[in-house]
């Protein structure tokens, strides 16, 4: 057990959800705790390896048994985590819907860095709904800054690269901020950051570089981000659509 969060603390995301599908069901931890763990680590391995669906019912088991256990925070927890399966699957709706419950409860709990995860996740839905503009400024003006105050390195990193691609995608480019984001994600990158938050910077970066047609480059950074994903297993959504738009702009090119 001890091994797969270990692995899953480095983003090898495929190692880990090997190490946890080995475990013969007698394996199965007895004790509340220990299940919770197993539950949450299954739940973030397939997540990342790109099976929402196993996911999410990871998770939603999870949220039972810590509802169970009276583990508040530990359903709220698991509840944001299938409000991100479900994104992943394209699922919106329901998404939207059951983050609006868990802020709710979020609200009421003493935990300021599930605090920020509801607030980068409504900024999530705002963007998938289109309203870029009104993601940018809600991550802009509470995310950044709360994250700041309470989350590590790494999430920090993320809040980053998630504020620099939504500049990149408004109708006029936010070139400063863009920029601003990217600069602030790559200063706090250490050789211990983990896998996915090096991906996610290496798409971002290679977003910038497409956006101000610079194609070659793109291309060269979109590479080593598909490599370091790799090292992990992981299936990445926006290196997905990063890809497209890299293939699309590659082929009329070549017209």
């Amino acid at each position: 057990m001890e091994d797969a969060e270990h692995l899953l603390s480095r983003s090898l995301a495929a190692q880990a959800r090997r190490r946890l599908a080995a475990c013969a069901p007698a394996d199965l931890p007895v004790d509340h705790w220990m299940t919770a763990r197993f539950l949450n680590a299954m739940g973030i391995a397939l997540r990342d390896t790109g099976n929402s669906v196993g996911a999410l019912s990871a998770f939603d088991r999870l949220r039972d048994h810590a509802t169970t256990m009276g583990a508040v925070d530990v359903s709220a927890r698991a509840t944001m985590n299938m409000v991100v399966c479900l994104m992943n699957a394209g699922r919106w709706r329901q998404a939207t819907s059951l983050l609006a419950h868990t802020r709710s409860v979020v609200h009421d709990l003493d935990d300021p860095a599930l605090q920020v995860e509801a607030l980068f996740w409504t900024a999530r839905v705002l963007e998938t709904r289109g309203a870029g503009s009104a993601a940018l400024d809600l991550a802009r003006r509470q995310v950044l800054p709360a994250s700041a105050a309470v989350e590590h390195q790494e999430l920090r990193i993320a809040r980053h690269v998630f504020v620099a691609r939504l500049a990149l995608n408004q109708i006029t480019i936010e070139w400063d901020q863009a920029q601003q984001s990217l600069n602030e994600a790559w200063g706090l990158l250490e050789p211990s950051t983990c896998v996915l938050r090096r991906g996610q910077l290496l798409t971002t970066q290679a977003l910038f570089d497409l956006r101000r047609g610079a194609h070659g480059e793109a291309k060269q950074r979109f590479g080593e981000a598909e490599a370091v994903f790799a090292t992990g297993g992981i299936v990445s959504p926006h290196a997905k659509s990063l890809c497209r738009e890299l293939r699309l702009i590659g082929k009329e090119r070549t017209r």
